[in-house]
Protein backbone atom coordinates (compact mmCIF):
# COMPACT_ATOMS: atom_id res chain seq x y z
CA UNK A 1 0.00 0.00 0.00
CA UNK A 2 1.12 3.15 -0.92
CA UNK A 3 2.12 5.68 1.57
CA UNK A 4 2.34 8.87 -0.15
CA UNK A 5 -0.42 11.15 -1.06
CA UNK A 6 -1.14 12.36 -4.53
CA UNK A 7 -3.00 14.74 -5.72
CA UNK A 8 -3.40 18.33 -6.96
CA UNK A 9 -1.95 21.24 -5.11
CA UNK A 10 -3.39 24.69 -5.43
CA UNK A 11 -1.47 28.02 -4.53
CA UNK A 12 -4.33 31.22 -3.73
CA UNK A 13 -2.90 34.96 -3.29
CA UNK A 14 -3.29 35.86 0.09
CA UNK A 15 -5.97 38.38 -0.72
CA UNK A 16 -8.75 35.67 -2.05
CA UNK A 17 -7.73 33.71 1.77
CA UNK A 18 -7.95 37.12 3.64
CA UNK A 19 -11.46 37.37 1.98
CA UNK A 20 -12.54 34.36 2.14
CA UNK A 21 -11.55 34.47 6.28
CA UNK A 22 -14.23 36.95 6.19
CA UNK A 23 -17.35 35.18 5.12
CA UNK A 24 -19.44 34.28 7.65
CA UNK A 25 -19.63 30.48 8.88
CA UNK A 26 -22.89 29.51 7.97
CA UNK A 27 -22.38 31.01 4.36
CA UNK A 28 -18.99 28.82 3.80
CA UNK A 29 -21.52 26.00 5.46
CA UNK A 30 -24.14 26.52 3.06
CA UNK A 31 -22.31 27.02 0.00
CA UNK A 32 -20.70 23.16 0.91
CA UNK A 33 -24.01 21.65 1.28
CA UNK A 34 -25.17 23.19 -2.11
CA UNK A 35 -22.18 21.91 -4.17
CA UNK A 36 -22.49 18.29 -2.15
CA UNK A 37 -25.84 18.42 -3.46
CA UNK A 38 -25.65 19.43 -6.82
CA UNK A 39 -22.40 16.63 -6.77
CA UNK A 40 -24.79 13.98 -5.67
CA UNK A 41 -26.97 14.92 -8.31
CA UNK A 42 -25.38 15.49 -11.15
CA UNK A 43 -22.16 13.02 -11.33
CA UNK A 44 -22.38 9.50 -12.30
CA UNK A 45 -22.11 6.61 -9.85
CA UNK A 46 -18.05 5.70 -11.68
CA UNK A 47 -17.34 9.41 -11.30
CA UNK A 48 -18.30 9.73 -7.54
CA UNK A 49 -16.31 6.21 -7.38
CA UNK A 50 -13.22 8.14 -9.28
CA UNK A 51 -13.57 10.99 -7.22
CA UNK A 52 -13.59 9.25 -3.86
CA UNK A 53 -10.41 7.43 -5.21
CA UNK A 54 -8.68 10.33 -5.41
CA UNK A 55 -9.53 11.79 -2.03
CA UNK A 56 -7.97 8.75 -0.43
CA UNK A 57 -4.87 9.44 -2.57
CA UNK A 58 -5.12 6.01 -4.50
CA UNK A 59 -4.53 8.15 -8.02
Amino acid sequence: MKNRRSGVKHAYPLEKLLAFRDVPAADKLRWLQEMREFCDRFLTPERKALLARFRKGEL
